[in-house]
């Protein structure tokens, strides 16, 4: 077995991983998304709910200064389907401490709504849209570094109105 000072230095940077590498099922965020169906050349709306880990929050858009970063949540379009940003709440006001300036944060569980749209084209078969969650949690009055949480939209997209439907079976008959 290896000692000294390079097992030391190996250590302590695998300690210190940032957010973005650690593994996300011990990250302070979880992020849901229900499934969608969404017609060729229509729109629908997907709900997104963020499960924040107690002892966390995280900062609210519309946050400003330079010690906070507010989270970005953003899919990729494919197979003619994409979707717009997220209407985020306002947040609670919150301060770090006493004589700091006052931020908007949330805590616990959040709800979004993203619209989801098809092209006219896009249709008859199940796609997803991947995503990113950036954000900056805040462990007690800590602001932690930017994390970046991979997400995935399912959609599916009907086929288009007056497809031909599959033909029924024929009707038994009696020899």
């Amino acid at each position: 077995m290896r000692s000294g000072p390079a097992l030391l230095l190996l250590l302590a940077a695998a300690a210190a991983a940032p957010l973005a590498a650690q593994d996300h099922a011990s990250a302070p965020v979880t992020l849901r998304v229900a499934p969608v169906t969404v017609p060729p050349g229509g729109r629908t709306e997907a709900k997104v709910t963020l499960e924040i880990a107690p002892g966390y929050r995280i900062l609210a858009p519309g946050t400003q200064g330079p010690w906070g970063e507010p989270p970005l949540l953003s899919y990729d379009a494919a197979d003619g389907v994409f979707a717009e940003p997220p209407e985020w709440p306002s947040g609670k006001a919150w301060r770090s401490a006493p004589g700091e300036p006052e931020v908007r944060v949330y805590e616990g569980k959040v709800e979004l709504k993203v619209v989801v749209h098809a092209g006219p084209r896009a249709a008859g078969r199940t796609t997803s849209l991947p995503g990113r969650l950036r954000y900056q949690p805040i462990r007690g009055d800590f602001f932690m570094k930017v994390a970046t949480l991979p997400v995935t939209m399912p959609v599916e997209l009907l086929p288009p109105k007056g497809a031909a439907k599959p033909a029924a079976p024929p009707a038994a008959t009696r020899p």
